[in-house]
């Protein structure tokens, strides 16, 4: 069995058939930004470890639309014609990771934004993803994309200013032109998100953190009507690494923090796992 878990900035690979999986990581993929290729070459490099595959599950980053599933699902069964396959999307791993069979909210904080309401079969509400460009408030991408803006418009105390100008490596103009030429802005923008880990004592990093995750509660989150009280689970790099502001930014609008993990992929093996046998059965 295979599990792929890819999201915008790293993709792992769990393949095996018990407990302990072998474990590979190669760099993101989403189809909506990048070339069949790029998936293409992951699969290549790894094929000779991936010989006895019997059943590929693949969940990712820019799945949403049956057109980049049906893309992804023809690169695989290109390369394991004999083998099962299901894609889906990243916010389904994220569900059956977070919440299995139990009703709640599933958010993805990671170098972008993806969330739900789970009913405990199937999702009942969801409030899509405007992607980097328009919005993703709450990943590092959207992080990434403040503190960018506030660094070339200045905004930066002249102790920060040389803290970004040393870890960019660039000055602004020639930063400004390396982000344009970017594939992936949002990938790109999401870096950020190590400056902010790495300057966290900063008031005005501090207050960015805030800010982003302020954003995704009032456009995104208040939106499912949650309750007073009830926990918010999440997975992804933002909600793992940043925690104790994401959870002092849910009390404020009487909200806890519940299960945060940086990745599903462990939970996603163990799920498919134990239900081997069900999902074949439901499958045929």
């Amino acid at each position: 069995m295979l599990v792929v878990e890819a999201g915008g900035t790293k993709t792992n690979w769990l393949y095996g058939d018990d407990e302990s999986p072998v474990c590979r990581l190669t760099s993101g993929f989403n189809p909506v930004y990048q070339s069949d290729e790029v998936l293409d070459s992951m699969i290549t490099q790894l094929k000779k470890e991936l010989a006895e595959i019997g059943s590929i599950y693949y969940y990712g980053a820019g799945c949403f639309d049956k057109s980049y599933r049906d893309r992804i699902e023809a690169i695989f069964t290109k390369h394991f014609s004999q083998s099962y396959i299901e894609v889906r999307d990243d916010l389904s791993a994220t569900i059956k990771a977070l919440l299995g069979n139990s009703p709640g909210i599933a958010v993805i904080l990671g170098t972008g934004t993806n969330s739900c309401k789970y009913d405990g079969n199937q999702i009942v509400e969801q409030v899509p993803s405007a992607g980097f460009t328009l919005g993703d408030e709450g990943s590092g991408a959207n992080l990434g994309r403040i503190l960018i803006s506030s660094w070339l418009y200045g905004e930066f105390s002249s102790e920060l200013e040389e803290k970004a100008r040393e870890w960019t490596g660039m000055d602004k103009i020639a930063y400004k032109k390396s982000f344009y030429s970017q594939e992936s802005a949002g990938k790109y923008a999401a870096k950020w998100a190590i400056f902010a880990r790495q300057n966290m004592e900063d008031s005005f990093i501090s207050a960015v953190i805030h800010k982003n995750f302020m954003l995704f509660i009032e456009r995104i989150l208040i939106r499912y009507n949650p309750i007073a009280g009830q926990k918010i689970h999440f997975t992804g790099g933002m909600a793992w690494y940043f925690k104790d502001n994401l959870e002092i930014s849910l009390k404020k609008f009487g909200l806890e923090l519940g299960t945060v993990l940086q990745e599903p992929s462990g939970k996603l093996w163990q799920f498919h796992l134990h239900n081997k046998n069900i999902i074949e059965s439901d499958e045929q």
